[in-house]
């Protein structure tokens, strides 16, 4: 059997470097939460609405903060963690959660650029979609989380974030056919397809976030 309960922590050597970890999670959270913010602003006052406008930019600060937090945890991996693996495989997590930023404020920017001609009948099937794709996030962060203080729940966040990711892409799949069974022409439905595939590959980088996590805690298990 594998021994998790002498290695609950990675980082007790160095406080700072799991505080500002966490404080990168916290971006992540934030992130996601500011994305739905702008999808409900997107049907409430338009693609380039003054409010949705505004998440956006909050969207955008968010994830300026977080690189910065990131090259802040990069250097005091170097300077503080004396196991090159390990700073290897969390530096690779690193650049995994930097995806989900980055594919937030993508997103964000080609609403504001493309415009797309999004219903209101439509939203009751995203607000779906975007819910399992937030419950995946969610789970990958305490997946994370756990990875640094208690190993011992790693599995329980990993199987969760699966279960959501497959949940989001059911979702996706009754919004998509909602959309090519309308009456909408085919150009505007590839592009609506695009949001719509973009916003399902979120909880499909948080799978991949937590299978590169269990594969990185049974090397700490051993």
């Amino acid at each position: 059997m594998i021994n998790l309960k002498k290695k609950l922590s990675l980082l007790r050597r160095s406080r700072r470097t799991e505080g500002k970890i966490e404080q990168y999670l916290d971006k992540v959270t934030i992130s996601q939460l500011l994305f739905n913010k702008l999808w409900d602003n997107f049907f409430e006052h338009g693609p380039r609405g003054e409010v949705t406008l505004k998440t956006l930019e909050k969207l955008s600060d968010n994830e300026s903060e977080a690189d910065g937090l990131r090259r802040t945890i990069e250097a005091l991996l170097f300077e503080k963690t004396l196991i090159p693996d390990l700073r290897s495989d969390v530096m690779t997590l690193l650049e995994y959660l930097e995806d989900i930023l980055d594919l937030h404020e993508a997103i964000g920017f080609h609403i504001k650029i493309e415009q797309p001609r999004l219903t209101k009948d439509y939203k009751p099937l995203l607000d779906i979609l975007l819910e399992k794709v937030t419950l995946s996030i969610d789970h990958m962060v305490l997946c994370v989380r756990s990875f640094f203080n208690d190993l011992e729940r790693v599995h329980e966040y990993n199987q969760k974030t699966i279960f959501f990711e497959s949940e989001a892409d059911e979702a996706c799949t009754n919004l998509k056919m909602k959309l090519f069974d309308s009456s909408m022409p085919l150009e505007e439905k590839v592009q609506i397809r695009y949001f719509i595939d973009k916003i399902d590959q979120l909880a499909n980088r948080a799978e991949d976030t937590v299978d590169r996590i269990a594969i990185y805690t049974l090397k700490r298990a051993l």
